[in-house]
């Protein structure tokens, strides 16, 4: 049985295998059938489609984000939908991300669309920002794959205005998906405890993956506040989000109602809007 020790493990060796598959697979790539390799307007048109057709929520959520004319970082951009859609709203665009093949694809995405970034590749536990450079920063999926999350946290805030406002999003503990889905249908009832542990198994979740070594990291809604206060942050709203059908095992055995009634309870999203002062 192979396992690996993750509290030896050094944390560049976690980013460097975080990088090989983000440049691999990048994110919102397999939700869509189209030839990557062309990266025209019609694929990104698909990729963008099957993005909030999962999750329409999320769009909801940025068209009312108040970024026109603001400079906006996002960490962690991925091939750039939720960018393109922050920088339709009028934001003044940068960002950083662990993975080169995203910088590639972004900036080629936005040519097409006639919209600037200012893309890096960087490590967001040290970021190569001034003090108090940006008046919004907004991150959605990615902090919990970053071995030193406090860090992170703690260069959102340095780089941040006074009165700049972020919009982060993480993986929830308490989710349907992961106690339902991953930990009782999957590790527990496939008897999968025997062969890794409970972190490998965590690795896997992000498809198409066989690394157990991927950095996933999951909080409960007590524990995100804790270590954003810890930051210096004042929040100003925190909820949970994104419980469907897609995630849920034997998701037939749960009306519609249910799913609705308890997607703020049990979604896969903790999401937390946050101010400097």
């Amino acid at each position: 049985m192979n396992t690996y020790d993750f509290n030896t493990m050094e944390g560049n060796e976690y980013k460097n295998n975080a990088r090989n598959h983000w440049n691999a697979a990048p994110c919102d790539s397999k939700m869509v059938s189209g030839d990557m390799t062309l990266l025209g307007k019609s694929y990104f048109d698909q990729v963008e489609e099957a993005r909030y057709k999962d999750q329409p929520w999320l769009l909801e959520e940025i068209e009312r984000l108040d970024v026109n004319n603001k400079q906006v970082l996002e960490v962690g951009y991925g091939m750039g939908t939720d960018h393109l859609k922050l920088a339709e709203r009028g934001g003044v665009m940068h960002g950083i991300t662990i993975t080169p093949e995203d910088k590639k694809i972004i900036e080629h995405r936005f040519e097409i669309y006639g919209y600037h970034t200012e893309a890096i590749v960087g490590d967001a536990e040290k970021m190569p920002y001034k003090n108090s450079q940006f008046d919004f920063v907004y991150s959605f999926g990615v902090i919990h794959h970053c071995p030193n999350f406090e860090k992170v946290l703690d260069e959102v805030y340095r780089v941040m205005k006074p009165g700049a406002q972020a919009y982060l999003a993480i993986y929830n503990k308490n989710s349907m998906f992961f106690w339902w889905t991953v930990f009782l249908w999957d590790y527990l009832r496939h008897f999968k405890f025997l062969k890794m542990k409970l972190k490998e198994r965590l690795s896997l979740i992000e498809y198409p993956n066989n690394d157990k070594t991927l950095v996933v990291k999951l909080l409960t809604k007590k524990e995100f506040v804790r270590k954003l206060k810890q930051s210096g942050f004042v929040i100003k709203r925190i909820h949970i989000a994104h419980l469907n059908r897609a995630s849920i095992t034997h998701d037939e055995w749960f009306s519609d109602g249910f799913i609705k009634k308890y997607e703020e309870k049990l979604g896969w999203y903790l999401v937390a809007e946050v101010e400097k002062f």
